[in-house]
């Protein structure tokens, strides 16, 4: 909670924080903290959860930022996978994944048959592969289910945005479906630049991207539909949500914020 894990190194496998289950489960919980420029050689640049036994593995990532990690292999920002009967499960919740690097996978990869990934109200941007799947990757087992989210301005050979059958619980905005499969539900949104800024501080604990007020993103959620309000009540910038008629889609809310706390630097 409140913290930076920056800068750390592994010379093969899951250079920042690695999560595993075997026997027994594993719990880990990352709150308003910030993970970035770690890097692997062989996998796992930033944030790793698995299950290799009969153990569950849940990780819950809320009002945090997963930026700039890199992998020379798959993998960059965040990977979760499971190869046993135990379940791999990361819900990542108002937060952001950016600027991430790997030669394929380069955002967040999803593998196995127990996997499972839960996006909701997060921002998936400005990855890049240098081969396959720039933002979101789900492999041929194991579910990704996306909801109040954008999936935007990522760089990928194939996949850019999205790579393998991406699953809706409405109400996304994804910039392009090419090279993945994204069957559009209620409030979904699909080919236009939702007009996100650099990351940034724009309230809160970590920096996000700030929509343009232009942008299709804004008020795009009706008030007490699909968790605006009253599951989620805040972004990840620190402001009510809703802010006005309706909460903007991804990790942030256009409208007045704190900023950073007092010694909070923002890596």
């Amino acid at each position: 909670t409140d913290s930076i894990v920056s800068g750390n190194t592994a010379s093969n496998f899951h250079g920042g924080i690695r999560a595993l289950a075997s026997t027994n489960p594993a719990v880990t919980h990352i709150t308003n903290s910030t993970i970035s420029n770690n890097s692997a050689s062989g996998e796992g640049g930033g944030l790793v959860n698995f299950s290799v036994g009969i153990g569950l593995s849940t990780m819950t990532i809320n009002g945090s930022t997963v930026s700039g990690n890199a992998s020379n292999g798959e993998s960059g920002g965040l990977e979760n996978f499971s190869n046993g009967a135990g379940l791999a499960v990361i819900n990542f919740t108002n937060s952001t994944l950016s600027g991430n690097t790997a030669a394929n996978r380069a955002g967040s990869s999803n593998t196995g048959a127990n996997s499972v990934i839960n996006f909701n109200f997060a921002t998936v941007a400005n990855n890049t592969a240098t081969a396959g799947a720039g933002g979101i990757f789900q492999g041929s087992t194991g579910t990704t289910n996306l909801k109040n989210s954008i999936v935007a301005d990522n760089a990928a050979t194939t996949g850019a945005n999205i790579s393998g059958t991406v699953t809706s619980l409405g109400y996304n905005h994804v910039e392009s479906v090419s090279g993945g499969t994204f069957i559009a539900v209620g409030g979904d949104d699909t080919g236009a630049d939702p007009q996100l800024s650099a990351l940034a501080n724009n309230g809160g604990e970590t920096l996000t991207h700030l929509p343009a007020s232009s942008s299709p993103v804004i008020d795009s959620i009706p008030n007490g539909s699909s968790d605006c309000g009253d599951v989620v009540n805040t972004s990840q910038n620190s402001v009510q949500r809703p802010d006005e008629a309706g909460c903007e889609k991804g990790s942030v809310e256009v409208g007045e914020a704190p900023l950073f706390q007092d010694g909070f630097d923002g890596i």
